[in-house]
């Protein structure tokens, strides 16, 4: 590598539907170990860990539930989701 080609990269991505769906899939991963739930009572719970997941833990990583920012460094071969200001 060159050092021409040594710098970070930010990539910004807006996708409220992809992001979503990912943070939903993987709610309803969770529910799923939870046995004996119905599938009314499972959407109701989906809807609120993803309300739940973007209000908390995600936060600082996605904007609005659907904006978030990754930065490669191409001298380091790292990706990073980078936290929101």
């Amino acid at each position: 590598m060159t050092r021409r080609t040594k710098l970070k990269i930010k990539i910004n991505l807006k996708s409220p539907d992809a992001i979503h769906y990912c943070v939903e899939e993987a709610a309803k991963q969770k529910l799923a170990e939870s046995a004996g739930m119905n599938v009314t009572d499972m959407d109701e719970e989906v809807r609120a860990l993803v309300d739940e997941l973007f209000e908390g833990p995600l936060k600082k990583w996605i904007v609005y539930r659907e904006y978030v920012t990754i930065e490669i460094d191409t001298d380091t071969g790292m990706a990073t989701v980078l936290e929101q200001g």
